[in-house]
């Protein structure tokens, strides 16, 4: 095992990728837009055996908190390791060292951006997605820790409940106010002002907390920021006595299935159509609807809806390229599929696909669905004309999957110095593939192989 730092983009795709919310933790790690690294400063590890990533860990150097407490503690955060007490120590002592070369004595985490972020180890209480914001660890973490030499320094305590138990609030406060209190979301049209009223409400709360740093102003504004971008001013709520701010709630638009929920559509019908797929993924919804789109816009044609009930739920539909036909995925993890033939409205199951960590369908006519499993050397096909289920076997783990329009499938290995395998049409033998590595490879993916 061999701890290295991240140094490159694809670096930081590696980092992130290992994460439920990884687009959030993209945001999250970068220097130049998240505004917590303007008095902070962060180290990325990866923890490799072989080529392949096994653990991850970010160590923190946060400026603010040492002004504030003056205890010398750095911190460490996303952490990621398997069951491993060797694997934990070089990835702890990685962040350890790169903390002292900086002046500090201690270490503590998991934390991420403070205490407004994901923080701490989770002790019980583990889903299959965690929350936004929510540590996301596998259960034997806290133990591992311990036996590396760390140890608890302070709790905390997460509560949960369904909406319909939430209890109204008094009538009074129904009508927005009551007296010199009023409450009232946020004008998306004065976000800097609102902004300042959220930081002067969310500091104040939170002044006598463990650990506390004051969020800067900047903070604020990216927060603020990254709640509008889902388009509901009502996300954010401030409470205000006199007219100046009392308190401050923020919600984050989660689905059934502890994703977050997509952002506001930018425009046009598909945008909407494709936000309502996000959205209903995650529900039971064990049906498919066909709409006949021949004379959609005539007014004096009703449109023809076809529904096909199926034996499970359905979490996402996608359209084959070129062909009526459609991927029907049935779990969060792409291991029960189904095609369906919108023509005929029939649904077979797709079977000897494995789970899809990456998929793409073939460029002629999307004729194969090309998918790949991460830990496992082989890519499969499937003839979507007789649903005959082939693979290939790799020399190296795939990390994504890729149809050229030349016909030619690549399967990327996700190794930093360039190695791919290319293969020259779907049906093409192992014996024809191609190994290509040593050299760079940004950009080739876009020129005709």
């Amino acid at each position: 095992m061999v701890v290295e730092r991240v140094t490159s983009r694809r670096g930081l795709e590696e980092f992130a990728e290992a994460f439920p919310h990884a687009e959030l933790t993209r945001r999250r790690l970068d220097v130049e837009a998240e505004p917590y690294w303007q008095h902070a400063s962060r180290e990325l590890f990866l923890l490799r055996e072989g080529r392949r990533v096994i653990g991850r860990i970010a160590a923190v150097a946060n400026a603010s908190h040492v002004a504030a407490h003056h205890d010398g503690r750095g911190f460490f955060g996303w952490l990621d390791c398997p069951d491993d007490p060797d694997a934990a120590r070089a990835l702890c002592e990685a962040a350890a060292q790169w903390l002292r070369e900086r002046g500090h004595t201690h270490a503590r985490g998991p934390m991420h951006l403070g205490l407004g972020e994901e923080q701490g180890a989770l002790l019980e209480g583990f889903q299959p997605r965690p929350d936004v914001l929510s540590p996301d660890n596998p259960p034997y973490l806290p133990v591992l820790l311990a036996r590396v030499g760390m140890r608890v320094v302070h709790e905390r305590h997460g509560y949960a409940w369904d909406r319909e138990e939430v209890p109204a609030p008094p009538a009074s406060l129904r009508r927005g106010g009551a007296g010199d209190l009023i409450y009232r979301t946020i004008d998306p049209a004065n976000h800097g002002a609102e902004a300042l009223r959220f930081l002067a409400a969310y500091n104040a709360a939170h002044e006598h907390r463990w650990g506390f740093v004051p969020m800067s102003e900047a903070e604020a504004r990216a927060r603020i920021r990254d709640v509008l971008t889902f388009g509901d001013p009502r996300l954010v709520w401030l409470a205000e006595v006199r007219g100046e701010p009392a308190g401050v709630v923020v919600a984050m638009p989660v689905l059934a299935d502890g994703a977050v929920a997509p952002a506001r559509p930018t425009g046009g019908r598909l945008a909407a159509l494709r936000a309502l797929r996000e959205a209903l993924r995650g529900h039971d919804l064990a049906r498919v609807h066909l709409v006949d789109l021949a004379g959609i816009g005539a007014r004096l044609v009703p449109p023809q809806v076809r529904t096909l009930t199926l034996e499970a739920p359905v979490f996402d539909v996608v359209a084959v390229p070129g062909r009526e036909l459609a991927m029907v995925v049935h779990d969060d993890a792409r291991t029960v599929l189904g095609l369906l033939d919108v023509a005929a409205a029939t649904i077979a199951p797709l079977e000897g696909a494995g789970r899809l960590d990456s998929y793409d369908f073939s460029a002629s006519g999307g004729g194969y669905l090309i998918g790949a499993t991460r830990g496992v050397r082989r890519v499969g096909l499937i003839d979507l004309r007789n649903l005959h289920p082939e693979d290939v076997r790799l020399d190296d783990l795939p990390t994504q999957v890729f149809a050229l329009p030349s016909g030619a499938i690549v399967v990327d290995h996700g190794d930093p110095y360039g190695r791919v395998t290319l293969l020259p049409r779907a049906d093409a033998r192992r014996d024809e593939a191609v190994v290509l590595s040593g050299f760079l490879l940004s950009g080739i993916l876009n020129e005709e192989l």
